[in-house]
């Protein structure tokens, strides 16, 4: 019974945005234990998969990589596109941003065939992710609003407070602060009402970054830190990695360079904890262009583990795969806007033609209405010049 409340739970309430109240690592390993059902195996080993993105990559990987084999050998599709998106955004956080898009697609399209909300839901706000990442901000926000009105379907408030929080994101990086700040205010409203926010490390991480554009740095400080008392006690390496270079970035352009580098420092460590590319790059260029006035070799240093990283995230074969990738998914959503389109014409001549045979219906139905009137009227006539 216990396993089937677990499976009723996680076939609704799955994804990060309910990554503040998902079972303990232990738990969830006890009812793998325990599980007898596959598909319910299925959905334990995504959910461990997801807990561990943010702190142990290889962990993540493993257990999406059961649920993937899994779901393929029972023919499980809701588990299927669950798996690889959560493999999709673990290969991201190791720069493998091609692969990450092949999945990320690959599960979206299973989700849009068999027509799982909840499942395209997470797939499009995950793609958002990606594009943004690789900074074409007009397409993460156009999944991202697509994520919102499959949420509007969904009603799951706690996912919806997260593309909130990343839509505000959005705004915030085009210098929209309103904007910024009001999604960010959604995205509180929401939290505390479910009893989520003082857990949620993502909306303070957030916030804090909109503060500090907002030149409030008292405010803005103080939602990073309780971010990263959060991310500590939950081992999140990548959100404390995070967290860590928004600060150093707001020290840089405060031009207090000794600040930005013990805060660029730590977040280079959390990072390469978990092999977080992305945070590895931002941090050691911050490093590198810090060191540059002070120490060459430092610099030298730390230029070095930027242009790894940069490589390992943006080389050319990276930029030529990802290209071929994305171009695939366009073809794929074309044919489909295609196909669409075709239905809505059948759709409609169907309609005209069925307008057609009603109008010539009535018209007969007339028609025979008058000529049975005029027989009777001249069979009138008839008898009356006979009584006469």
């Amino acid at each position: 019974m216990k396993i089937v409340k677990l499976t009723f739970l996680l076939v609704f309430a799955w994804g990060f945005g309910v990554a503040q109240s998902r079972q303990s690592l232990d738990s969830l390993k006890h009812l793998l234990a325990i599980a007898k059902q596959d598909t319910s195996r299925v959905l334990i080993l995504v959910e461990l998969g997801d807990s561990y993105r943010n702190s142990n990559v290889d962990s993540s990987i493993m257990y999406g990589q059961q649920a993937l084999a899994m779901s393929q050998s029972i023919k499980f599709f809701r588990g299927e596109a669950r798996a690889l998106r959560v493999i999709g955004l673990t290969r991201r956080l190791l720069g493998d941003i091609p692969k990450s898009f092949e999945l990320l697609f690959k599960g979206l399209q299973i989700a849009e065939d068999k027509q799982y909300l909840f499942e395209i839901e997470r797939c499009l706000s995950a793609i958002g992710d990606l594009y943004y990442e690789i900074k074409d901000y007009s397409k993460s926000i156009n999944y991202y609003q697509r994520a919102r009105k499959i949420n509007a379907a969904t009603q799951d408030e706690a996912f919806g407070a997260n593309l909130d929080l990343v839509i505000g994101r959005h705004y915030r990086n085009i210098n929209q602060l309103d904007s910024a700040l009001s999604y960010g205010q959604k995205a509180y409203t929401k939290l505390t009402f479910l009893k989520l926010a003082d857990s949620h490390s993502f909306l303070f991480m957030e916030l804090g970054s909109t503060q500090f554009k907002l030149g409030n740095q008292r405010t803005a400080f103080e939602y990073l830190r309780k971010s990263i008392q959060i991310n500590q006690k939950n081992k999140r390496h990548r959100f404390i990695s995070l967290s860590y270079n928004i600060i150093a970035e707001f020290f840089k352009e405060m031009n207090q360079p000794d600040s930005c580098i013990y805060y660029a420092k730590k977040g280079l460590v959390e990072a390469q904890a978990i092999d977080f590319k992305n945070g590895i790059l931002g941090a050691s260029s911050r490093l590198a262009e810090l060191y540059e006035s002070k120490d060459s070799k430092e610099a030298l240093y730390y230029h070095k583990i930027a242009r790894l990283a940069n490589d390992e995230l943006y080389g050319i074969n990276k930029v030529l795969d990802l290209q071929k990738i994305i171009s695939n998914e366009q073809e794929r959503q074309r044919e489909i806007e295609t196909t669409r389109m075709a239905y809505q014409n059948r759709l409609k001549q169907y309609a005209l033609l069925a307008g057609l045979g009603m109008f010539f219906l009535i018209a007969f139905i007339l028609y025979r209405s008058n000529r049975q009137k005029q027989k009777a009227n001249n069979l009138l006539h008839q008898q009356k010049e006979e009584i006469q």
